[in-house]
């Protein structure tokens, strides 16, 4: 029985190895991910030159 028990003990300890590291490579994409999204451009629109975000804070001068 204390053969079983220490197998058990063994089988769980590779098991935590494995997340561990299972986790570590987790966190690297993360940090990857973040990177990748501070670096995002905004293109023009595909369907003319124009750019794709607008600034609308501006009153137009129509009457």
């Amino acid at each position: 029985m204390a053969m079983l028990g220490t197998l058990t003990a063994i089988n769980l300890g590779d098991e935590v190895l494995k997340l561990q590291e299972e986790l570590e490579t987790l966190k690297l994409r993360v940090e990857e991910l973040e990177e990748a999204s501070k670096k995002t451009v905004i293109l023009p629109s595909a369907s003319d030159s124009s750019p794709a975000i607008y600034d609308v804070s501006r009153k137009s001068n129509r009457k």
